[in-house]
């Protein structure tokens, strides 16, 4: 659209084979499905029947969870809350349930965070800090693999380990900004807030990540010239 733009400034014009060939060749690939009729499910009614289905059992499911006590700022969420929201890599979406309603993200920050740092240092030196093993216990469990590593992305080490790694050398508040706009892109550029009340809750009792990052720092795993102090701050803003 901004080559067209630049083409129509002067008032409309026709497009030769030429000019139309160096405006759409960087897109050739989505117009090419669009012409062979590639770019939807045909068969996506089914697939959110299905999606539904699950749905809808799940949600039924009697839980005996409970809202965590140590956040104080959790106390007002609605335990009851549920939603599902899917998107077809041609984006195609399936909503169910209170899918509209903002929800702080918590762990799901790490799972982001370690998709960066895969993307900013590589497939092969990020398993040089995180390793790909079932630990077997709590996600906030003060433990390591033998190597000194956390055992996977998905505990707590793992997503201050991931956390240090990435927009190495830039401030909080920078980090912060390219953090929110990785996770607008993932959203489809929905607005991202910053829960204050949630940060404030989170950071007074992050005792547990204190000693987790201590215990990193012990056996020499963190990157070079990583600060704990600033490094938890930026773990319990995203």
């Amino acid at each position: 659209m901004e080559h067209l733009e630049k083409i129509e400034k002067d008032g409309p014009k026709d497009l030769d084979f030429e000019t139309f060939r160096e405006i759409f060749h960087p897109c050739f690939s989505m117009i090419s499905r669009i012409a062979n009729c590639q770019f939807i499910y045909f068969d996506f009614k089914e697939k959110y029947d299905k999606a539904k289905e699950i749905f809808d059992e799940v949600r039924n499911i009697k839980t005996s969870g409970t809202i965590p006590e140590y956040i104080p700022a959790l106390k007002d969420m609605d335990p009851e809350g549920f939603a599902v929201s899917i998107c077809t890599i041609d984006g195609q979406m399936i909503n169910l349930g209170q899918y509209d309603e903002s929800v702080s993200m918590h762990a799901i920050s790490g799972v982001i965070s370690y998709l960066i740092a895969h993307q900013q240092i590589g497939e092969e030196t990020l398993k040089e800090f995180i390793g790909s093993e079932p630990s077997g216990n709590q996600y906030n469990s003060l433990e390591l693999m033998e190597s000194g590593i956390p055992h996977n992305p998905l505990n707590c080490a793992g997503a201050l380990m991931s956390n240090s790694l990435i927009y190495r050398g830039e401030s909080n508040a920078k980090k912060f900004e390219a953090f929110s706009n990785q996770v607008k892109k993932l959203i489809g550029n929905r607005k991202v807030n910053f829960n204050n009340e949630m940060y404030l809750s989170e950071v007074t009792k992050a005792h547990a990540n204190y000693s987790l990052l201590y215990l990193l720092e012990e056996e020499n795993v963190l990157p070079e010239n990583t600060n704990i102090k600033q490094t938890l701050q930026f773990y319990t803003q995203c």
